[in-house]
């Protein structure tokens, strides 16, 4: 241990994080406590120590001194993580956050109960001691309060990526805490409690400098309408949302655009998609009259992932010659194959048999909803031959729901399923093809 230098030592420690760890590790030499006094970057507390007889009859307030003790040693701390099933006191958090305000990036701070209790939250003012880190980069609040942010006193310069999970705050907070974050990028919003709001009402957020936005578990019972003024926005993840409208003011910088579990009324992405590259919907209920015609022509589109969506509209969408046309630079399809499906895009092969519709795609991801006979396989060499530049095919399936087992002659049997599945593997010997029990 001698020969190691205290820099590596402090790597080692910082990569434990475990606080009670480090402390138990740094205990070790001379040389170990001055590695976690001088060159320790990350340490973690997550609720009360399991596995650890010491730690196990601490009291909260034990808990809350060795922590402080640990943190006021160290000289470095770049990234805290406090996550507890009590809270502690706002003069031990205080200290805690004055002493590394110089070198603190990422801080985690909130309530995590192994049994989640619906409505118990932190209710001290959390946010309002975080307003002196100068260098905070990232600001992670679990079940907490946010209220009270004063803008002419409260400024993260450096914040960039901002993380409310469970986090009760008011309209005019949030929009004063986006306001004071003028280099914020990413904004991710979970199961928000918005204070002081009728959720009839429309929530209107706004940044000038975010890019990245997610929002997931939200639903009507919190906020009806919510719109986003981001004008340099480029990757929007609605997740688990029900909501009446969900509307985007931007300037057309959309590049990623995902929505799963979702249900609107209304949603309005903007009238000008021309960027987008990533397009991922499953399982959601959205307006497909106005949304399925405004990415209808989306040149730029490289990814294209559609899944549980209403039969009829995805049918259309999903048309190949459409598909070609609207999306002349997609290498990645993963889609739905039902019946529907399958009738429409066959028959269109077989009257134009020698023309290649999809030259730039490289993956292909189908999910069957239709029977595993030698019917599917045609169609999927059908479809192979159509793709010139196809280097990975994945098919996803469910045998169970096969027709009889090995009936010779049945084409719509296991056994005739897998005589073609394999033929259509020898014959695309270039194409990686995999099959997928679901």
């Amino acid at each position: 241990m001698e020969a190691f230098p205290v820099e590596v030592i402090g790597k080692i420690l910082s990569h434990i994080g475990v606080v009670e760890q480090v402390v138990r590790a740094s205990g070790t030499c001379r040389k170990w406590r001055e590695a976690a006094r001088n060159h320790l970057h990350s340490l973690s507390y997550r609720w009360r120590p399991q596995g650890w007889s010491v730690y196990e009859t601490l009291t909260t307030e034990d808990l809350e001194v060795l922590l402080t003790e640990t943190i006021l040693q160290t000289s470095s701390l770049q990234d805290l993580s406090i996550l507890t099933e009590e809270g502690f006191s706002a003069t031990a958090l205080m200290s805690w956050l004055l002493h590394t305000r110089d070198t603190l990036r990422m801080l985690r701070y909130g309530l995590v109960m192994q049994i989640p209790k619906r409505s118990q939250r932190l209710h001290a003012n959390v946010l309002k001691r975080f307003g002196k880190m100068k260098c905070l980069e990232v600001l992670a609040l679990f079940s907490v309060d946010v209220m009270d942010v004063d803008f002419a006193v409260q400024r993260w310069a450096c914040l960039s990526s901002l993380i409310f999970w469970k986090v009760g705050v008011s309209a005019s907070d949030l929009n004063t805490l986006l306001s004071a974050c003028p280099k914020l990028e990413s904004f991710s919003l979970k199961s928000p409690t918005i204070i002081s709001i009728d959720p009839r009402a429309t929530l209107t957020l706004t940044s000038s400098s975010l890019k990245e936005f997610k929002l997931e578990n939200t639903t009507t019972r919190v906020v009806d309408n919510i719109i986003l003024e981001a004008e340099l926005l480029n990757t929007l993840d609605l997740k688990a949302c029900t909501l009446q409208h969900f509307g985007v003011v931007s300037k057309g910088n959309l590049r990623i655009l995902r929505i799963r579990d979702a249900c609107f009324s209304e949603l309005d992405i903007g009238p000008d998609t021309g960027m987008l590259e990533v397009l991922h919907v499953s399982n959601s209920t959205i307006p497909w009259v106005g949304f399925g015609h405004l990415i209808s022509k989306v040149p730029n589109l490289k990814v294209l992932q559609l899944r549980g969506l209403e039969s009829r509209a995805y049918s259309d969408l999903m048309n190949l010659e459409t598909v070609a046309r609207s999306f002349p630079r997609l290498n990645h399809l993963s889609v739905i194959l039902n019946d529907e499906l399958m009738k429409g895009n066959m028959d269109q092969v077989l009257l134009a048999p020698h023309t290649s519709l999809l030259e730039k795609l490289v993956l292909l991801e189908l999910e069957a909803t239709t029977a595993l006979n030698d019917m599917l396989c045609c169609w999927i060499e059908m479809f192979v031959e159509i793709c010139p530049n196809l280097e990975r095919l994945v098919l996803r399936g469910n045998t169970q729901q096969a027709q009889g087992m090995f009936e010779e002659g049945n084409p719509n049997s296991i056994g005739g399923f897998i005589t073609s599945f394999v033929k259509l593997v020898c014959k695309f010997t270039k194409v990686d093809i995999q099959y997928q029990d679901i």
